[in-house]
């Protein structure tokens, strides 16, 4: 799945593919004027496919048909001074790469094939004619080619339509669309995978009320995993929850619930039910009986996790640092709570290899988790008298460095004589040097300081973008003395609260179970079959297309 994420193409520009052609012109006029007819004509064919698609109003890059075309056309011209063995070979081989990359990024559809072949024939047809070159063999190449190309096509579709019930080509092109910022399709693809599910999952809000009535800011625990990327599905749904929030003068630490790929939101609007239910929960709260029982924070000593009674209810933040530090899956969440009788949430806090990092139930990592949860459940002593304060900042740092648009949310909490730092970055994840810079830059503030992330993935639209990982000097500069201000200011803003722990239930349609193993499972397979076929497919297209030139 990581080299899904890295996957980009970068063609040349526009300006590039036009000189390019100019070049091949100039190149055909050493030869022939008929082959500068045949150049002008399969230039004016890749420009009125751009012009096409903007009649049509498709989003897509301009350069592409130019750039197709050239690589097409260029071998071609090249090979005709050779004679015809030669052309037919490049005929064929070329007609192969050309029905791939049309066929291979472009919407799906029965009759898509037509038009590639009707052109691949008519292309035979001018170029003999132009240049002499017998027309059997390229007939014969071109068709061979096409055919074949198309059938690699639907030999690739078909993986991935029968594991998750959408063309491989279909998911590729919009996949290539997204990362490159342009409109892109990939919601409905997402929301067409065979393996959804509609589920119902649990809100949970720690609501801190202070003695006037006014809610201060909240510890917010959705069930569901904020991805699978960019802003599809969930993917910025903890900065969506942040924004939301603020607006209403409450200050929101979006923590990262035990789930796994398998809980992503199909599409914005299931994920804006969790968004919706939030808000409800913290606006019910102020009507609800709450208590200011809290405890000094306890660390665990298998893993660095850590516990504290929030309101009467033990809050466990859950961490595998120095360790690689990634998904927790759902079901080891529910076992943890079911045995500490307190609400878990992920820390998400430590980079590393992904496959190393993810915890699933009845592994090592899962038991010890789950001693460390049973020891801080049994070492924590509530004492009645809690006192907190928030502060938000954004520190206007671009999402390619690593932070969402929900910033940087903060929360002082003092109980049991001792003050917590909770410190939650918008972020898919973060390196362990600058997870460690933090603590060292807010050491003096608190006796404890806890450093999250809510996993957002707003931030991944071109890969795994921890925080500080492309982060400049300048960036990390800023972002420290952002979360100083915004430690410092929620320390002044302490005051004694009610913490109102509240839970709500919301039915979300998420991609389902296995979704996440069956489409990294899918893109393996694809690429393993791509590795043997392709170099299959055109050996065999330069043998027939060989022999049909030597028998003409």
């Amino acid at each position: 799945m990581a080299r899904l994420m890295r996957l980009s193409f970068r063609l040349p520009s526009l300006r590039d593919c036009v000189l390019g052609w100019v070049l091949l012109l100039g190149t055909s006029a050493l030869y022939s004027p008929y082959l500068t007819i045949y150049v002008t004509l399969t230039a004016l064919a890749s420009f009125a496919t751009l012009l096409l698609d903007r009649l049509a109003k498709r989003d897509v890059p301009p350069n592409r048909w130019p750039f197709v075309g050239l690589v097409y056309a260029a071998p071609l011209v090249l090979s005709v001074p050779l004679g015809t063995v030669a052309v037919s070979v490049v005929k064929g081989v070329m007609s192969t790469f050309l029905t791939l990359a049309l066929l291979g990024t472009v919407r799906s559809g029965v009759l898509r094939v037509v038009p590639v072949l009707a052109y691949l024939v008519i292309d035979s047809l001018v170029l003999a004619t132009l240049t002499g070159v017998h027309l059997l063999p390229l007939l014969l190449a071109s068709l061979t080619g096409g055919t074949v190309g198309a059938s690699v096509v639907a030999v690739v579709d078909a993986l991935t339509l029968a594991s998750l019930g959408i063309r491989t080509t279909d998911a590729l092109g919009e996949f290539l669309s997204f990362k490159s910022g342009r409109d892109h399709s990939l919601h409905s693809l997402f929301k067409g995978m065979e393996t959804r599910t509609r589920v119902r999952v649990p809100v949970r809000v720690f609501v801190f009320v202070a003695k006037n009535n006014d809610v201060k800011g909240c510890f917010v625990i959705p069930w569901i995993h904020p991805g699978p990327l960019g802003d599809v599905g969930g993917g910025d749904l903890p900065g969506r929850i942040v924004r939301r929030l603020l607006r209403e003068g409450i200050v929101p630490l979006v923590f990262h619930s035990t789930t796994t790929h398998d809980f992503n939101p199909v599409d914005r609007r299931e994920a804006g039910k969790i968004v919706e239910e939030t808000v409800k929960l913290v606006r019910e709260a102020v009507d609800r009986e709450g208590c200011s029982v809290g405890s000094a924070p306890v660390r665990g000593e298998e893993t660095d996790s850590v516990g504290q009674i929030l309101g009467g209810r033990l809050f466990l933040v859950l961490s595998k640092y120095p360790e690689p530090s990634d998904d927790i899956d759902a079901a080891t969440g529910i076992a943890l709570e079911r045995d500490t009788g307190g609400w878990v949430a992920d820390c998400h806090n430590s980079f590393g290899d992904p496959d190393r990092g993810r915890v699933y139930v009845f592994s090592e990592d899962f038991w010890r988790l789950m001693r460390d949860a049973r020891r801080i459940s049994e070492r924590v002593k509530p004492i009645p008298g809690l006192r907190a304060g928030f502060d938000h900042v954004d520190p206007g740092l671009d999402p390619e460095t690593g932070l969402g648009s929900g910033g940087v949310s903060v929360a002082a909490v003092e109980a049991g004589g001792a003050r917590t730092l909770y410190v939650v970055f918008d972020s898919n994840s973060i390196v362990r040097e600058l997870k460690e810079e933090v603590e060292r830059t807010l050491r003096d503030l608190a006796e404890e300081v806890v450093v999250c992330t809510s996993d957002s993935h707003e931030v991944n639209p071109r890969g795994y973008n921890p925080l500080g990982q492309i982060m400049g000097r300048d960036d990390k500069r800023r972002l420290l003395k952002a979360v100083r201000r915004a430690a410092e200011g929620a320390i002044e803003d302490l005051e004694e609260c009610e913490v109102v722990p509240v839970e709500g239930w919301v039915k979300v349609e998420v991609t389902g179970p296995g979704s996440f193993q069956r489409l990294v499972h899918s893109v393996e397979t694809t690429r393993t079959v791509i590795r043997v076929l392709l170099p299959t497919a055109f050996l065999g297209v330069t043998l027939l297309s060989l022999l049909f030139g030597i028998r003409t």
